[in-house]
């Protein structure tokens, strides 16, 4: 006999609906029908097995340490424990609020989105289109605020981050469920473990199947699973799939190929035989996106800080400027893959056509930073390239080379590149001499003739020659964009020139990166826009803004998005739910159920409604 009523620990009588929602290894899920106040609530009743004293009290501890969610919740949060009988001593599980109008992440994460939902879903989230593309990268984006926000406090470690504990609405929202399997930590003591993880989605650091109770599980767990999560929204497949040559060819699961950390779209790509098709999107992707999975999946596989953050994933997808949407497949060819071997890769680059392209036209500047770029794509080619540098050549050291000597190679920026080696970034020329020594903890590429790093847990900034020009003294530090970086400290965000003259001192809460001579900069609450002079141009009154791409900037006031101005008048005004940033004159727009394309007058010119 099902039993329809329950206590909850404020000893308020619960009816539920005798029809379990759903079931699972931990328990069952039921909606609750009365009080009325309960409506869109459900509770997880427990297995038996799994009623424990020690979940009680981990999820008392839950209750008495909430994480601050927005209006619209993005984690299934414990409302309140549930017991059996009014006394409140025979503990079953925990109410939570219902997640309605929403699918399994899962769904997303094929190549094709399934043909057995609703046909809007694939419309919206078709990755060969501009708009599905855009919305695939805003569920990531919103993945990533919403573990950010987890992460921030540093108590609590999801530990069992994947697909099939994420839901996301048509609208690309997303809640997070099963938060009651997360590990607490306080001052670097485990108070309550994780009661599982999925081999497939979890780093190295997981040995077995099975957690081991006492381990003190780190937040760079979480950014392993979280890039993983990403990677297969985006591509459609998982990040280590592939097959190998010996010795790895007995390698079955994604667990174990992670485990020796074969990513076949990196360093490790020449270990691979056969590589699924659908991966070689990876290289359409946003070069910053493509350079947050290798950091995470190759330098971050064995150094877990170096992994990507959920802020750095959140501010990569709150940035990214996409133009074009991901290749698509052949239907004919959805299953195909394509072999790894030299042959496919002379094919696929010719080099010496290339080469010979190139040097028809100015002096060849940087063939070497071609074939770099290709480390991680497909196998080296054994002959070293010459630059050509007027008037003579001058021999360099091959790419293959390279990767033997340094491993990973990154790309070539003003003639420098970053490796690691025994944990630590430093940096070479294109001979493969070493200019820079190996001491940073972090390092990106140069960028405007400088590169940020980090070096005794504080992010400053170096030039080509290793000279320290922005002092290691921040918490976070941007690129230099038209000639200036943000820096954050103590939550507050400056700007600074590459001689460490401040433009704007600690003035904002926070600040995006230069782009089109302005920058979006939040204080209050609200944001607004300064320009490279450091002049507030637009005042923070906006709810929400976005960057300036031809003359035009997103905008939000209450719910409503429209455009604004370089004056910060409205060029639209807001009345659409969401919109996408002009690209060659034409934005994506909703409004109500229909979406549809405007011009810069805000003219529909494309899907208009009836």
């Amino acid at each position: 006999m099902i039993h329809t009523s329950y206590y909850t620990s404020q000893n308020e009588l619960l009816t539920i609906h005798p029809k379990p929602l759903g079931r699972g290894g931990e328990g069952v899920v039921y909606e609750v029908i009365s009080p009325p106040k309960y409506k869109n609530t459900v509770i997880k009743v427990y297995h038996s097995k799994e009623q424990t004293p020690a979940r009680e009290q981990k999820l008392a501890y839950m209750l008495a340490n909430p994480l601050y969610q927005p209006s619209k919740p993005t984690l299934a949060w414990p409302k309140a424990l549930i017991y059996k009988t009014s006394d409140c001593l025979d503990f079953v599980g925990y109410l939570m609020p219902k997640i309605s109008d929403a699918i399994d992440l899962t769904q997303l994460c094929t190549p094709y989105v399934s043909d057995k939902i609703d046909k809007i879903w694939q419309y919206k989230f078709d990755r060969n289109t501009l708009i599905g593309l855009q919305n695939r990268l805003q569920v990531c984006k919103n993945i990533a605020t919403a573990f950010a926000q987890i992460h921030q406090i540093q108590r609590y470690v999801f530990v069992d981050i994947k697909p099939e504990n994420i839901k996301v609405n048509i609208e690309g929202e997303i809640t997070v469920l099963d938060v009651d399997s997360v590990a607490v930590i306080a001052q670097e003591r485990l108070l309550f473990p994780a009661q599982k993880a999925s081999p497939e989605y979890s780093p190295a650091e997981l040995k077995t199947q099975q957690l081991i109770p006492s381990d003190v599980m780190r937040e760079t767990w979480d950014r392993f699973s979280l890039s993983v999560v990403f990677y297969k929204v985006l591509l459609g497949l998982h990040p280590f799939t592939g097959t190998c040559h010996p010795p790895f060819d007995k390698l079955d699961t994604y667990a174990q190929k992670i485990r020796e950390g074969l990513f076949p779209m990196g360093q490790m790509n020449k270990h691979f035989r056969i590589i699924p098709l659908p991966h070689q999107a990876f290289y359409h992707l946003d070069a910053q996106i493509q350079y947050l999975f290798k950091t995470c999946f190759e330098e971050g596989y064995e150094k877990e800080t170096l992994r990507p953050s959920a802020k750095q994933w959140e501010e990569a997808f709150q940035t990214v400027n996409v133009s074009k949407p991901l290749p698509a497949l052949n239907p004919q060819t959805r299953k195909r893959q394509f072999k790894n071997s030299p042959k496919h890769y002379q094919q696929k680059n010719n080099l010496p056509a290339v080469i010979k392209s190139v040097l028809g036209g100015a002096a060849l500047v940087a063939v070497a930073m071609l074939s770099t770029v290709q480390l991680g794509s497909y196998r080296l080619p054994d002959r070293p390239v010459r630059i050509l540098k007027n008037p003579v050549y001058q021999e360099v050291i091959s790419p293959k080379e390279l990767a033997r000597k340094y491993g990973f190679v990154n790309r070539f920026a003003d003639g420098v590149a970053k490796v690691i080696q025994k944990g630590k970034y430093g940096y070479i020329n294109e001979n493969g001499d070493k200019i820079i020594d190996f001491k940073y903890e972090w390092a990106d590429n140069f960028h405007e003739g400088a590169a940020r790093v980090a070096f005794n847990q504080k992010f400053g900034a170096i030039d080509n020659q290793g000279k320290t020009i922005i002092p290691f003294q921040y918490d976070w530090i941007g690129r230099f964009q038209e000639g200036l970086a943000r820096v954050i400290l103590n939550g507050k965000t400056a700007y600074v020139n590459a001689k460490h003259q401040y433009l704007i001192d600690f003035e904002y809460d926070y600040g995006g990166d230069f782009e089109n001579g302005m920058a979006a900069v939040r204080k209050d609450g609200y944001w607004g826009f300064i320009n490279t002079q450091g002049t507030e141009v637009i005042k923070p009154t906006f709810v929400e803004v976005r960057n300036f791409y031809q003359g035009f900037a997103a905008a939000r006031e209450g719910n409503q998005w429209g455009f604004i101005n370089t004056r910060g008048e409205w060029a639209i005004a807001p009345q659409y739910e969401e919109v996408f940033s002009f690209i060659d004159g034409r934005a994506m727009v909703k409004q109500g159920a229909k979406q549809f394309e405007i011009n810069h007058g805000g003219e529909c010119i494309a899907f208009c409604p009836e």
